[in-house]
Parts: structure tokens; C-alpha cells; sequence
């Protein structure tokens, strides 16, 4: 008998949230000593929040597809991953249009924890479609 898909995304979803945890104080150190935060447009925790709460939703979805007997969840990943780009897009507009001189530091910070993030949903998908199969 396969485990529950809930059970899975729980015991991923506390090892997914230490392993961002970590990064994210890691991440946060590195900023602090390398560069000015006063002169970046979005706060670390800003972003972090911001693929926290895609992340989870993007989980969440993908649980329930296959607590509702759909174990065919490709699909279902390749249409959240764009909707989660898009979003990215939407979130990164006021950095695009604003007048910054070094939008380097923004734009790093935005897609080191967005990868991060990708990462946790990689996991979750192997870890939900190897346990279910």
C-alpha cells in the first residue's frame, strides 16, 4: 500500500521548510556583508514570502489532484511552473521599470531563492510520484 499524499507533503514540507530556512539566514548573512540592503528595491523576506506562498499553493494543488485519484500530474506541474513564471514577472515589475542604477543585486537575490524554491517543488513532485506509483 502506497503512503498517504498527505503524509508525504508533510514529512517535504518540514524538511523543504528547514532547508529554506537555512538558506534564507544564509543568503541573508551573505547580503548583509557583501552589499548595502538600503539600496536594493526588495527586501530578502519579501521575496522569500513571495515563493513561500506560491510554493505552498503550488503544493497544495498538486496533493489534491492526487488525494482526488489523478495520479497523472505532469500536466498539472508544467501549467503551475508557468503560471509561478509569470507571477515572477508580475512581481519583478516595479524593478524593471524603476530608474535604479544596479538592478544586478535584485535581480541575483529574486532568482537564487526562486530556484531555491523550484528545488523544494522538484522534491515534492519525485517524493509524491515515487510514492504513488
Amino acid at each position: 500500500m502506497s503512503p498517504n499524499p498527505k503524509k508525504v507533503a508533510k514529512t517535504v514540507f518540514i524538511e523543504s521548510l528547514l532547508a529554506i530556512g537555512v538558506a534564507f539566514f544564509a543568503h541573508q548573512y551573505i547580503l548583509i556583508s557583501f552589499f548595502e540592503p538600503s539600496t536594493l528595491l526588495f527586501p530578502l523576506w519579501k521575496i522569500y514570502a513571495f515563493l513561500f506562498f506560491i510554493t505552498v499553493a503550488f503544493c497544495f494543488v498538486l496533493v489534491r489532484k492526487l488525494l482526488n485519484g489523478n495520479t497523472q500530474i505532469m500536466n498539472t506541474f508544467l501549467g503551475l511552473t508557468i503560471l509561478k513564471m509569470l507571477l515572477a514577472i508580475l512581481f519583478l515589475t516595479p524593478l524593471f521599470i524603476s530608474e535604479m542604477e544596479d538592478k544586478h543585486t535584485d535581480t541575483f537575490n529574486f532568482f537564487i531563492a526562486y530556484f531555491l524554491f523550484l528545488a523544494v517543488e522538484l522534491y515534492l513532485l519525485n517524493s509524491l510520484l515515487k510514492n504513488t506509483t
